[in-house]
């Protein structure tokens, strides 16, 4: 069975420019399509052109295959859940999440508030 959870922070959302960076710095993950991306010198914005960074692909090592699992909108993002990934600590899914999660200072929660401290 799965289920929906979520990347979020609880005093507010995270910010488009956090989200591209962190994913960026995690293993395992990228942002789909690889679009380009740069800072604006002068403002610090993230730039980015063409693929669609609002999604993530995790790479799942046992078969080098890349899947698009994480998505983010609107400050949130929201990836399926199922109970062998609670289970698995070496899940790849949620490696990924976790990591995103701690660069952008996050948690991962389920749809009923459940707090997942991995």
């Amino acid at each position: 069975m799965a289920y929906a959870l979520h990347i979020s922070k609880e005093n507010g959302d995270i910010s488009f420019s956090d989200w591209v960076e962190a994913v960026l710095k995690t293993q395992g993950a990228n942002l789909e399509g690889q679009p380009t991306v740069g800072r604006n010198p002068k403002t610090g914005e993230i730039i980015t052109v063409g693929g669609n960074p609002h999604n993530v692909s995790v790479q799942f090592p046992e078969n080098e295959e890349w899947q698009t699992c994480i998505f983010f909108n609107d400050g949130v993002a929201s990836f399926n859940g199922t109970s062998s990934m609670i289970d698995d600590e070496k899940d790849p899914v949620r490696l990924v999440a976790k990591s995103i999660a701690n660069f952008v200072g996050a948690k991962i929660m389920g749809d009923e508030g459940e707090v997942y401290d991995w």
